[in-house]
């Protein structure tokens, strides 16, 4: 191979793997950015407030080597039907009233809930 073409394909392969790493850093940028904002929307703490109402049921979720995570259907004192996830420890008591926290995401609005305890009578 004569010493001209061998440059020449030396600058090319130059070109691609410039190319190469300008897509790969794009990529990661993009997959960085990605995953920021959904950090920000999973824990920035949004308005929080405390809900009141009663366990009607008990829903259940398999999931890949877990079994499966339950949910507690509450009936909200407002009368809207939710699903709040239930903690391990916490024995299911239907028709118990029970204090949940209510957080509304700052970004998009949406509302999430989490058991605080069961209200006695």
């Amino acid at each position: 191979m004569n010493q001209d073409t061998k440059n020449q394909l030396d600058k090319i392969q130059r070109k691609e793997r410039t190319k190469n790493t300008i897509r790969l850093i794009c990529v990661f940028g993009v997959l960085s950015a990605l995953f920021a904002v959904i950090m920000i929307y999973r824990y920035s703490p949004g308005e929080t407030t405390e809900v009141y109402g009663i366990v009607t049921g008990l829903n259940g979720e398999p999931v890949l080597k877990q079994g499966e995570i339950l949910y507690f259907i509450v009936e909200l004192d407002n009368g809207k039907v939710i699903e709040v996830r239930k903690p391990n420890f916490v024995p299911f008591k239907k028709n118990e009233r029970v204090q949940l926290k209510e957080t509304k995401s700052s970004m998009i609005g949406n509302m999430r809930y989490s058991f605080i305890n069961y209200q006695k009578d």
